[in-house]
C-alpha cells in the first residue's frame, strides 16, 4: 500500500467515527443522535400524512406538485439516512463483530424495512410500473416508525419486568 492510500484510508476512518458518533451513538450525549432520529420520525408521521391527504380529491387534485415535491424530498432523506447507517456499520457495535459488517447491517430487520420503504420510489423511477401500486408501497413507511418504538417499548419492558400487572397499569 502506498502512503496516500493509507493516508486516505485512516481519513475514511476519521470520518466514518466522526458520522456515527454525530448520528448514531447513543453513548455520547452531546451529539445529534436523538435529534437525528425525531426528524426521521416526524418525516415518517409526515410522510403517513401526505398519504390519507393524497387520498382527498380536493386537496390532491390541487397540490398534486407540492406532495410529488415533498415525496421526492422525503426519499432523499430516507436514501441518504440509509446510506449512512451503511456508510457507518463498522463503527456500529451491533455490527462491527461481523465479519462484514456492512452485511451484517444490510440484513437486519430495520435495515431490510428501510429498504422496502424507499425501494417502492427507485422501482417506479426505473421502470413502468403502475403508479397505484407504488402509493400502496409507501405505505410500508410506516415500518420505518417500528425503528424509533422499539427502544421506548425495550425501556417500557425493562422498567416494569419485575412488576405486576396490576402496578403496570
Amino acid at each position: 500500500m502506498s502512503l496516500q492510500s493509507l493516508s486516505f484510508a485512516s481519513l475514511n476512518l476519521r470520518i466514518r467515527k466522526r458520522v456515527f458518533d454525530l448520528f448514531f451513538n447513543h453513548q455520547i450525549k452531546k451529539n445529534y443522535c436523538n435529534q437525528f432520529e425525531h426528524f426521521i420520525t416526524y418525516m415518517i408521521v409526515l410522510n403517513m400524512a401526505g398519504l390519507v391527504l393524497e387520498h382527498i380529491p380536493v386537496i390532491y387534485e390541487t397540490r398534486e406538485h407540492l406532495f410529488h415535491i415533498f415525496d421526492v424530498v422525503s426519499l432523499a432523506i430516507f436514501s441518504i439516512e440509509y446510506a449512512l447507517r451503511l456508510y457507518v456499520a463498522p463503527e456500529d457495535p451491533a455490527f462491527s463483530s461481523a465479519k462484514y459488517p456492512r452485511l451484517a447491517y444490510f440484513k437486519s430487520p430495520f435495515a431490510i424495512i428501510d429498504l422496502i420503504s424507499i425501494l417502492p420510489f427507485y422501482l417506479g423511477a426505473l421502470f413502468d410500473a403502475d403508479l397505484r401500486v407504488l402509493r400502496a408501497l409507501r405505505l410500508l413507511r410506516l415500518f420505518k416508525l417500528f425503528r424509533a418504538l422499539a427502544p421506548a417499548v425495550n425501556e417500557f419492558l425493562e422498567l416494569n419486568q419485575d412488576k405486576s400487572y396490576r402496578y403496570k397499569i
